[in-house]
């Protein structure tokens, strides 16, 4: 749903929808992230607007290495030349899609590129020790990526076509048949983050969005 860029020691540089800002007449990209996002679609025969990354890495090498560039140039400069990259990857991807990855991201002129696996960066970022023994589960807007690990070995990947979107539509279809009340996404996307839990602690979605 985002894309998102960081930099050692600080605080993510650019956290912005991944839609781009397509011609269709030529396929140029025209704007990535947020600028796509509030993109004049007053001439909309000739451009529209595209969320190619919504699912996951997408299958066309030119938007990805479009999109990239343009964060890493917006990001860090137009010198990437001693960058080194770390490009947070899906864990059902092959073998294949993981050289292409590479591939496209020297391109853009950075000095290496590794690939880690979604979970274990979550676990970095919450400075979880890597032989810890834990199940891991990244959740995305349309895919969940599972992990288990112990002592410090990989046991089981897996990438299921669950994400928070998922529950959204499920609390949006939930108040709908229940109460014959009809919400935005968005709204259903609240109640999710504020309830925030699956245990039942005797409020209902209906009291959660009278407050």
């Amino acid at each position: 749903a985002n894309l998102i860029a960081s930099s050692k020691s600080e605080a993510p540089l650019i956290c912005e929808p991944s839609v781009i800002a397509v011609n269709r007449r030529t396929g140029n990209i025209l704007a990535v992230g947020e600028e796509a996002a509030n993109f004049d679609l007053s001439d909309a025969q000739n451009t529209v607007l595209m969320r190619p990354f919504r699912g996951g890495l997408t299958a066309n090498c030119d938007i990805t290495y479009r999109v990239m560039a343009d964060m890493l140039k917006r990001s860090f400069g137009r010198d990437l030349r001693g960058a080194r990259l770390l490009l947070g990857i899906p864990c059902g991807m092959d073998e294949i899609g993981e050289s292409v990855l590479i591939e496209l991201a020297l391109k853009t002129g950075v000095k290496a590129c590794h690939l880690i696996y979604t979970p274990l960066a979550a676990m970095a970022a919450e400075f979880i020790s890597p032989f810890s023994s834990c199940l891991l589960a990244d959740i995305g807007a349309v895919r969940t990526n599972v992990m288990l690990l112990t002592k410090g070995k990989i046991r089981y990947l897996r990438t299921t076509e669950v994400g928070g979107e998922t529950f959204d539509g499920a609390i949006y279809d939930y108040l709908l048949k229940k109460y014959k009340i009809e919400i935005s996404r968005r709204q259903a996307e609240q109640i999710k983050m504020k309830i925030g839990t699956v245990y039942n602690d005797g409020v209902t979605a209906f009291e959660t969005l009278s407050v």
